[in-house]
């Protein structure tokens, strides 16, 4: 929220609406699926996150189940790097600067990826929302 606040050089946010929504319907997502604070960060390959796919199944609860399919779908989407950093964003509400310290990168680097990933998650998101409903927000 506060990248959103911020202005760039050409006097635009830093992130716009669109991105500051993308981020907030994947933090939706995580948090009506249940998903624990670490279980999907640091994975490397799609394979990893099989086995929540597979538990996903047994879910009775469509709206959980759907939120949890959602989730994963984007984060596989994301890829490991992009991932970790909205998870920890916008998911786990983490500050840049701690995020930027967990993952061993270099200070004020990570706003910049951040806008990265948001910008492929609201495109995940325009694709795959022409037949979902809307959800909370």
């Amino acid at each position: 929220m506060a990248l959103a606040r911020r202005r760039g050089q050409d006097g635009k946010p830093f992130l716009s609406a669109d991105l500051v929504a993308a981020g907030d319907r994947l933090q939706e997502d995580f948090a009506i699926a249940g998903f624990g604070e670490a279980e999907l960060l640091g994975w490397e390959r799609p394979e990893a996150l099989q086995p929540f796919y597979a538990a996903t199944q047994s879910i009775s609860d469509r709206l959980k189940r759907d939120a949890r399919t959602r989730t994963l779908d984007a984060v596989r989407d994301l890829g490991p790097g992009l991932s970790e950093v909205a998870l920890r964003c916008c998911c786990l509400r983490e500050g840049l600067e701690a995020t930027e310290k967990s993952l061993g990168w270099s200070a004020r680097s990570g706003k910049v990826v951040l806008r990265i990933a948001l910008h492929r998650l609201n495109l995940f998101y325009a694709r795959t929302r022409r037949n979902e409903p809307v959800l909370i927000g």
